[in-house]
């Protein structure tokens, strides 16, 4: 009985101590925009239970205007369909579809809808519908949560896969996992919504209120390659071909050199025999700096350039995809 007393009061300690967050996820997020990001994205992105946050659907010609520092400022206009992606030229229904999956740089972040990589590759693929699934932050896991959630809807023929940045960002030292873990705990039994287990995982080292020694990052690079297996191969399983995609930063234009994720890329194709689009010497070769908004973002000319390697790419896959058994 006295045990059942004092764990009554540390309960209602606790509830007065302690603000459940739904989806602190997306508040860690959107405190993102403010101090290193792009403040302005905030109008556009909606909380998501699975995912975060998503894409707001049915904007039209949405203008958005901000910089990333210490970068100059940009404008530039977003429109989305009825799901929340970002509209591509002539998206009507067509034979094959193309799904690219990715972060801000895959979303177009400082180009215009008819700008973006994907709108560029479907402007060069006949008979091919290309989807923008692109949302500004995502990492390997909100990738792989989306495309089970669209596959089966769009039953796309290739999905081009781009992740990394957002990956190795530490912002409130809880991996996107755990996350979505609390987020599961948080909507099921009593237990899980008990409050003292949440003022224990604030207390817990790594989880106060101080900047831990070492901050841990969204994705660790085996939880990343975890996350880009499984894409993979649920895609195989599903009848889906993976082309994954490294996407450049402005300096390795200058100062040759592969980043921790762009090295798990490598790995993954390597071992499971998926094709790899590295963007890096393309940049370099192309225009090195002169192709980015910023540190990694493209401009209009920079999105030129990866549609323009990625859909000789495409364009193979596609075509052994339809060729006959005998023939491949």
């Amino acid at each position: 009985m006295t045990v059942i007393v004092v764990l009554l009061l540390l309960e209602l300690t606790a509830r007065l101590i302690v603000t459940v967050v739904p989806n602190a996820a997306w508040e860690a997020h959107r405190h993102g925009f403010t101090t290193r990001g792009f403040p302005a994205l905030e109008q556009i992105l909606v909380p998501d239970d699975k995912r975060f946050w998503s894409l707001e659907p049915g904007l039209v010609d949405h203008s958005l205007y901000g910089r990333m520092e210490p970068f100059p400022p940009m404008r530039f206009s977003v429109t989305t369909d009825s799901r929340g992606f970002r509209l591509t030229p002539n998206s009507a229904a067509a034979p094959r579809t193309v799904l690219f999956l990715g972060d801000s740089c895959t979303f177009g972040l400082g180009v215009d809808d008819d700008e973006t990589v994907p709108a560029q590759v479907q402007n060069g693929l006949h008979g091919v519908q290309v989807i923008n699934a692109g949302v500004p932050g995502y990492t390997a896991y909100q990738g792989n949560v989306l495309l089970k959630e669209l596959a089966p809807e769009l039953d796309p023929d290739v999905a081009v896969i781009t992740f990394g940045f957002n990956d190795d960002l530490q912002w409130d030292n809880r991996s996107d996992l755990e996350h979505a873990e609390t987020i599961v705990a948080q909507r099921s039994g009593l237990l899980a919504r008990i409050r003292f287990i949440d003022l224990l995982r604030t207390i817990l080292p790594g989880r106060g209120s101080e900047e831990p020694e070492n901050p841990r990052p969204r994705l660790t690079d085996e939880e990343f390659e975890e996350q880009i297996r499984a894409m993979v191969r649920w895609s195989r399983e599903h009848e889906i071909e993976p082309v994954l995609m490294a996407w450049p930063m402005a300096a390795q234009t200058v100062e040759p050199g592969a980043s921790s994720k762009q090295r798990v890329l490598e790995r993954v194709a390597a071992a499971e025999g998926v094709r790899l689009v590295s963007l890096v010497h393309v940049f370099r070769a192309r225009g090195g700096t002169t192709l980015f908004r910023d540190a990694v973002h493209a401009n209009p000319a920079g999105c030129r350039a990866a549609a323009g390697v990625l859909i000789p790419v495409l364009q193979e896959v596609l075509a052994q995809e339809t060729a006959p058994t005998s023939a491949r």
